[in-house]
């Protein structure tokens, strides 16, 4: 009973990284076609901006150490690494829960 409530708990767990996966995926597929202002694009940058803009900042350092002007390239390259981040962590966080149940 118990074990089976932990999986439950899991599954959804797991529903909410691949949800906001897809919620940096929308963001960035609102950011090129630039729509009206409105509740729903307000939820989702106040959703994806906590990870988007520290992901914009280390990009941003990074470009820096190479000596690149990050903002000569035309794209943003924040949402790539922050949906790998987001990745990595879901893997890391089963990896570790699956270890010790």
């Amino acid at each position: 009973m118990v074990r089976q409530m932990i999986k439950i708990v899991l599954e959804i767990i797991n529903m909410l990284f691949r949800l906001y996966g897809f919620l940096l995926i929308a963001s960035v597929i609102l950011s090129w076609v630039r729509p009206q202002r409105s509740a729903l694009t307000d939820l989702l940058e106040k959703l994806t901006e906590p990870v988007l803009a520290p992901c914009r900042e280390l990009l941003r350092a990074f470009f820096g150490l190479l000596r690149i002007d990050a903002n000569a390239f035309p794209l943003d390259f924040s949402p790539i690494l922050a949906i790998l981040l987001v990745e990595t962590f879901r893997k890391a966080f089963f990896t570790v829960i699956f270890h010790f149940l």
